[in-house]
């Protein structure tokens, strides 16, 4: 353990809690500033409804009810400071219905996961109508850092659990001494909840919360502000809430110190720090001005002619999308010098520029003009494929199926010539680097301040931080201490990756990745969404991430601007599986997606969204990302893109796919029978936060001397002459049992009756699952020949007395290339 850790740790020693005091902070779920009770944080991945009441609990009290149909649902508070040893109770007011599963219920556990055991108020009632306290003396388990997760869960197939004022209290003095909360954890400090390098010059104002131990009387304190440039100073009460402070005429316009001191009554010096601010113009955009969806808004729209001055008032910093949509000649000039002009690919311009009033001046024949605020648009990354049968995804690639669709590329071998040409186009290139690996925080802005590509003469734009981890107290403090403190000497944009949620205790890292950059920078939050069994239980997985987004407006509503989503691209095999279930049509699941995000009202304001993983994504879910992109973002859409290409979230044309009712819909001949191996579809197919189960059942097929095993399906719903993808697993049943990880290609036949196969990749690399055995993923590309026909896999090529599984059927029609217009 490094001494900076050691030194963080024993301060977390000294921490007291009193006699029965709750460790959960908002344990009876309030809500005076936000739509949902600050501090829980809602895993995304999993499915379920959290639904938040505002009273009708016990008393009248907030509750909130917790309901899954077959899958977990999990409401959380995480980095508590516990004893290993020592005994605490957990109580709650709580009712059921049809809670089938024993093993909800309220749970402790290491890290940012409790499972189910002595540290658990599980084995509730199945249906408990009327509101009863429970309650249940635990002694916590030993952990190898002393962070614990309180978790509120229900797990399926089926339940729900209405859950008022929860409490986790220390019962032995040892604990009561050395027990924290959640905010305990983080350094303490002044934390600004406003963008410090665009705060209004007509009623300037931030907004502040206190992270951390208050070294003081929180009821007896003041906070003053001192400005460098007028001299003045503004003080007012100290606030244990969220609070905003309005500086008038002590905060005239212009980059300058703040030095922000808390204060005793008594008249000692608490705190202080010193703060680069600049207060500046940010102008009102124009009453024409029109959102068109949640990321998209119009600044402009019209026919332009000839001699034409257009101005516009952009509000805030941030991407200006131009085009010129139809035909004939024309050129654009912003401040005298050439914007872009019908030479311009696509008729099309990009830019990043501050709040302000502008003026075009247009040349040429009449045409249609727009100019919109249009979100920064990610991609990790252009380079790989991970996967054989991908193609090269290289600036060639990029240049017709992605970068019309993106702001920011991440991550691209490109040459000088091409980095010249994306960034012609008014896009930029950030380099990725390695962030979140250290607990030492001067180590970590060493490796920051040391970094090559943040030199002058490195040829990008900037660094995404990868990542900034939330999870780990000494990991988190020290991510924000090396963003807050980085000099960023040469003004590269940073994008700071967050694994993690909103809550208040994290709203220091929430600020210190909005300010970065002279607060340009954003906090992506990464968000890998797993398919679900129907298309109303994925909308709704989406809209419970949206929660998150009410959760950021209750923490830091000025910051919300500097926020964004990062989606996962890699659906399938060799990376990590986010399509669990082999008869949802991915595409339409990515889709679904982004329609929530540009339509839910939880997430306007967001100004970043992208994918992550596109590398290991196959070609095709490549392209789909972009030309996704391109509908919504370029385009300003609202409605699916999927609709166009008459794509559904279940294509229907294999039945049981994933062999969850054994051989219903199937015909089998030979030596083949069903099997479960638990955690197949986790642990070797890497199905990322799979529920236990998913994917284990499977076909064993034994091929012997005498006889093969076949196994077929009729597909039907297809349309002749439009090509299709199948894609499916097959495993060494005997590498699997005995451990091996070697790297083998089966002699495996899938036979397609009345379909002409494009192409058949096969491969076996996947990264995460260390040295576990490999199974073979195939995909096979085929035009259909009938709108019905058989599918039929046989071992017959297979050696004697050789065993093979078979599981994962995927079968979905398949998006062919289209260069981005």
């Amino acid at each position: 353990m490094n001494k900076w850790l050691s030194a963080i740790l024993a301060a977390f020693s000294v921490l007291t809690a009193a006699a029965g005091e709750n460790l959960l902070k908002n344990g009876k779920f309030e809500t005076p500033q936000s739509k949902f009770p600050l501090y829980w944080l809602i895993r995304p991945n999993l499915a379920g409804d959290i639904e938040y009441f505002k009273n009708g609990g016990p008393g009248n009290l907030p509750y909130v009810k917790i309901k899954v149909d077959g899958d977990i649902a999990r409401l959380q508070q995480n980095d508590l400071k516990l004893v290993p040893n020592e005994k605490y109770i957990i109580s709650a007011w709580i009712r059921t219905a049809n809670l089938v599963n024993k093993a909800s219920g309220l749970r402790v556990g290491g890290r940012s996961f409790a499972a189910n055991g002595p540290n658990a108020l599980s084995g509730l009632p199945v249906n408990q109508p009327e509101w009863r306290k429970y309650s249940k003396l635990i002694t916590v388990s030993h952990e190898e850092v002393p962070f614990y997760t309180f978790d509120i869960t229900v797990e399926g197939p089926a339940g729900e659990i209405d859950v008022a004022d929860v409490r986790l209290e220390p019962v032995t003095e040892n604990a009561r001494i050395n027990s924290g909360s959640q905010d305990d954890n983080r350094i303490a400090k002044l934390v600004p909840l406003s963008l410090l390098h665009y705060i209004p010059a007509v009623e300037p104002h931030m907004e502040f919360f206190w992270v951390g131990k208050f070294p003081g009387d929180r009821n007896a304190a003041d906070c003053e502000f001192t400005f460098s440039l007028s001299g003045k100073s503004v003080k007012v009460p100290y606030q244990d809430q969220r609070f905003r402070v309005d500086f008038g005429k002590a905060a005239l316009p212009g980059r300058q110190k703040m030095t922000a001191s808390i204060l005793s009554r008594s008249g000692k010096e608490l705190y202080r720090k010193v703060f680069d601010i600049t207060v500046r113009d940010l102008p009102a955009p124009a009453p024409s001005a029109k959102k068109i969806n949640n990321m998209v808004t119009e600044l402009f729209s019209g026919k332009v002619q000839d001699s034409s001055v257009i101005s516009f008032a952009n509000p805030e910093y941030g991407w200006i999308y131009f085009s010129a949509p139809g035909k004939g000649d024309f050129s654009v000039t912003l401040d005298g010098k050439e914007l872009f002009s019908s030479k311009s690919p696509r008729r099309e311009m990009l830019r990043r520029m501050e709040p302000g009033k502008y003026q075009l001046r247009f040349s040429g024949n009449k045409t249609l003009l727009r100019i919109r605020m249009i979100p920064d648009v990610l991609v990790y990354c252009l380079w790989g494929p991970c996967s054989p049968g991908n193609g090269i995804y290289n600036w060639e690639f990029g240049k017709k199926y992605v970068v019309p669709g993106l702001t920011t590329l991440t991550n691209a071998a490109l040459t000088r010539e091409e980095y010249a040409e994306l960034k012609s186009s008014g896009r930029i290139l950030l380099i990725d680097t390695d962030f979140g690996a250290d607990n030492n925080p001067d180590k970590m802005l060493l490796k920051l301040e040391r970094d090559p590509k943040l030199k002058r003469q490195a040829m990008n734009d900037g660094c995404t931080l990868d990542e900034a981890d939330v999870w780990f107290p000494p990991r988190h403090n020290a991510a924000v201490y090396s963003i807050e403190n980085f000099r960023n000497l040469y003004k590269k944009h940073l994008v700071t990756y967050v694994c993690g949620p909103f809550t208040p205790s994290y709203s220091d890292l929430l600020s210190a990745a909005a300010n970065a950059s002279d607060s340009r920078g954003h906090a992506a939050a990464e968000l890998y969404l797993c398919t679900q069994k129907n298309e109303e239980l994925a909308r709704r997985s989406i809209r419970q991430v949206a929660r998150h987004w009410d959760i950021a407006r209750g923490v830091a509503p000025e910051l919300v601007s500097r926020t964004g989503i990062v989606l996962g691209a890699f659906g399938s095999y060799p990376k990590i599986m986010l399509q669990h279930h082999p008869e949802v049509n991915f595409k339409y699941h990515l889709d679904l997606q982004l329609n929530e995000i540009v339509n839910n009202p939880s997430f306007e304001g967001v100004r970043a969204l992208g994918f992550y993983g596109c590398h290991a994504a196959d070609e095709e879910t490549f392209r789909w990302c972009f030309k996704l992109m391109r509908h919504y973002i370029f385009e300003g859409r609202r409605d699916m893109l999927s609709h166009r290409y008459g794509y559904r979230y279940l294509s229907g044309h294999v039945k049981n796919s994933d062999f969850e009712e054994g051989f219903k819909d199937w015909q089998v001949t030979g030596p083949a029978r069903m099997e479960n191996l638990p955690g197949y579809g986790r642990d070797y197919q890497f199905r990322y936060v799979a529920p236990t189960g998913r994917g284990d059942n499977f076909v064993l097929m034994h091929r012997t001397d005498k006889e093969f095993c076949t196994v077929s399906q009729k597909v039907t719903g297809l349309q002749k002459g439009k090509l299709y993808q199948l894609y499916f697993f097959a495993a060494d049943y005997d590498l699997i049992l005995n451990h091996d990880p070697k790297a083998v290609k089966l002699p495996f036949d899938a036979v397609l009756q009345d379909a002409e196969i494009i192409r058949h990749d096969c491969g076996t690399a996947i990264f995460y699952n260390g040295d576990k055995p490999k199974p073979n993923y195939h995909r096979i590309i085929f035009r259909a020949g009938a709108e019905n026909m058989e599918l039929k896999f046989s071992n017959e090529k297979a050696a004697p007395d050789s065993r093979m599984m078979l599981n994962y059927i995927s079968l979905h029609p398949y998006f062919e290339a289209e260069e981005l217009k």
